[in-house]
């Protein structure tokens, strides 16, 4: 085993594509290196826990000199930004030890997609990067420490933040554009709020763009949410790219969708959001998805939307209406508390005070 001048190892390695079985279960592929103490090290975090067997190890059809170990590849937008991007802060240094090989995280994660890879170089990954499928015998292997991962405590470390910091220099955004990043267009089945057009409405009439990232290009949200001085989205992965770009002059609202908020969105806010992040629990009702292994992830919410608007009025989002009907103020302390009140809370302090 050798190592860079930066400290991460590189030795002889094996990537066995993944396979999956009944019911999304792994059954094969992984690393297998001659360094047990390092295995351990490198499949410790999350999915990353399979070794390759023997059996596999005799299935080797082509040789590389170089590569970067990536760890598992998620075919979904937070996922893969809170896990399978996790080695990218450390890796950026190993450019020119090869490309960036990643093992398949999921059934739908066999190949890339255009998506993952335009995320890659907006991320800093300049060199090839690809999910193995096949047995690949790399000959100098190097492996990153893993700076962020959403199933690791703590959450993250100094060279991610250095990584965002490099990558999104902060921007002064007071006079920026107003958004509301939406789901209304997205599947159904994937969670919506119920009649989130009612809401869509108001809120333009209050000066609020209204935003589908899903019709846009990568570059093009990262534009969008760098540049906006008000940002109020439905609870979505879009938070995870928000929360790497954001400025600490931004005003960032989330309006939660579930009845519980998923850890990975509650440790990536903390981790590397600069703005202050506060989330707003405005659900009347929650009809879950029949048949899908989380019900309480996917389903339709039923929100009041009265009381996201005065909590955004609380919060400075939105200006007074004079022409709507006003409901009795909320109690709501000032945003230095942990909880401002029944209905709105802060996900996130400011990175750097």
């Amino acid at each position: 085993m050798t190592a860079n001048s930066g400290g991460t190892p590189r030795l002889s390695s094996v990537l066995v594509p993944t396979a999956f079985g009944p019911k999304r279960k792994q059954i094969c592929g992984g690393v297998w290196t001659d360094n047990a103490s390092l295995n351990r090290h490198i499949l410790s975090v999350g999915r990353l826990k399979n070794l390759v067997t023997d059996a596999e190890l005799g299935s080797i059809v082509q040789t590389i000199p170089s590569a970067v170990f990536g760890g598992y590849a998620i075919d979904h937008f937070g996922h893969f930004l809170t896990e399978s991007v996790g080695y990218l802060p450390n890796a950026l240094s190993d450019t020119s030890a090869g490309p960036l090989m990643f093992l398949a995280g999921n059934r739908k994660s066999q190949h890339l997609k255009p998506w993952q890879t335009n995320l890659l170089k907006t991320l800093g990954w300049s060199n090839k990067a690809y999910i193995v499928s096949r047995s690949t015998l790399v000959r100098n292997l190097a492996i990153p420490e893993v700076s962020f991962h959403q199933n690791r405590a703590p959450y993250g470390d100094a060279a991610g933040l250095r990584w965002r910091d490099r990558l999104f220099p902060e921007l002064r955004s007071a006079d920026g554009a107003k958004i509301y990043v939406s789901r209304s267009r997205v599947e159904a089945n994937l969670g919506r709020f119920k009649n989130e057009e009612h809401l869509e409405h108001v809120l333009r009439t209050f000066g609020y763009d209204i935003f589908h990232p899903q019709n846009h290009s990568i570059a093009e949200q990262v534009k969008v949410y760098r540049t906006a001085s008000h940002v109020v989205l439905a609870e979505s992965s879009a938070i995870h790219l928000i929360n790497l770009v954001c400025s600490s002059t931004q005003r960032v609202a989330l309006i939660q969708r579930r009845p519980k908020l998923h850890s990975s969105i509650k440790r990536a806010t903390r981790y590397f959001a600069r703005a202050q992040i506060v989330g707003i629990d405005a659900i009347l009702n929650f009809e879950g998805e029949k048949g899908v292994a989380w019900p309480a992830y996917r389903g339709i919410s039923t929100v009041d939307f009265d009381q996201i608007l005065l909590a955004l009025e609380e919060l400075s989002f939105i200006k007074p209406s004079t022409t709507r009907l006003k409901q009795e103020t909320l109690k709501m302390r000032p945003l230095d508390d942990a909880a401002i009140s029944n209905n709105v809370s802060v996900l996130s302090r400011t990175w750097e005070p």
